[in-house]
């Protein structure tokens, strides 16, 4: 059960029926916990033990091609994902290899998995670089996504 730091922070240990009900026995003692002491790592424990998944906060960024950070993973959704490694990136043969523009010449690179094009005339040499990769997801009808803005409402 992957989600934000905000998420958790909201929706699980800020529920009350998490929060209220949280308490550590320390030998003969107990006390209740405020929520601001339960980690996720105390929180994911209590999950398993009753048979849910286990809780793995991500706080991760991406920036998009304008140069703005988004969250991989929205505050008020939690994802389910079946594994932790849901598929891999697969190599795809560039269009132009197969189909080559007509005055380009091809050569491939490294390992194979990039194709350089080069082209010369009386302005000067241009390079044209090609790699192509397409996420291969292993099965992406076990990927559930739960928006929590709409449960809570």
């Amino acid at each position: 059960m992957i989600m934000s730091r905000g998420t958790f922070v909201k929706h699980i240990i800020g529920s009350s029926e998490f929060g209220d009900m949280f308490k550590m026995q320390l030998g003969s003692n107990q006390m209740y916990l405020s929520t601001g002491l339960v980690t996720s790592d105390l929180a994911s424990d209590l999950f398993t033990g009753i048979g849910l998944p286990a809780i793995e906060i991500k706080d991760d960024y991406v920036k998009e091609q304008n140069g703005k950070n988004v969250q991989v993973y929205a505050d008020g959704h939690i994802t389910l994902l079946p594994q932790d490694k849901v598929g891999y990136m697969r190599y795809h043969t560039p269009y132009e290899q197969t189909d080559p523009v007509p005055g380009m010449t091809y050569t491939p690179t490294g390992d194979g998995d990039m194709l350089v094009a080069a082209n010369r005339d009386h302005n000067g040499r241009y390079l044209e670089y090609t790699a192509e990769w397409i996420p291969q997801i292993a099965d992406p009808t076990l990927i559930t996504t739960f928006d929590l803005t709409k449960l809570t409402k």
